[in-house]
This record gives structure tokens, C-alpha cells and sequence, in this order.
């Protein structure tokens, strides 16, 4: 059911969401391990006000790490 409460999944978090909630994962082509930034894109409410650091267009990022190599490969209903 989607609620139009914003929600994050990240790495696992989002697969599991997405199985679950109707959409699809495979393993990917790329493993990929190491530091990664993380931008909001469309201004979500959801990152209002969260960040580590911003560049030089004043967006808001995220220093991250990640450590992954499935992928969603269909979204479930009404996530974008």
C-alpha cells in the first residue's frame, strides 16, 4: 500500500522493500565496495536538513559506505 509517507531503503534495506512490496532483484553485473556520496534528487523531504557536507551547487550530501553487487531491477507499484 503506498502511503505517500517518504521512505529510504539503502543497499539490503531497499531490496528487501522491493521483493516484498512487489518489485524484483537480481545479482548485478558489478560488485561494488567503498566510500560513495548520496544527493537527494527532487528536493525529498525525506533529506530536509540531513547532511555531512554540501558541493559547490548547495546540495546536501551524504558521505556513505556501501558494499553490494544484487540490484532492484523492477520497482514495486507506486515507488519511483
Amino acid at each position: 500500500m503506498v502511503t505517500g509517507v517518504p521512505v529510504l531503503g539503502i543497499c539490503y534495506g531497499m531490496q528487501a522493500m522491493a521483493v516484498q512490496l512487489g518489485g524484483e532483484v537480481a545479482a548485478g553485473d558489478v560488485r561494488e565496495f567503498g566510500y560513495a556520496e548520496v544527493r537527494a534528487r527532487g528536493h525529498s523531504a525525506l533529506f530536509r536538513d540531513l547532511q555531512d557536507r554540501s558541493n559547490g551547487e548547495g546540495h546536501g550530501l551524504l558521505d556513505v559506505w556501501m558494499s553490494h553487487g544484487d540490484r532492484v531491477t523492477a520497482l514495486p507499484p507506486g515507488f519511483r
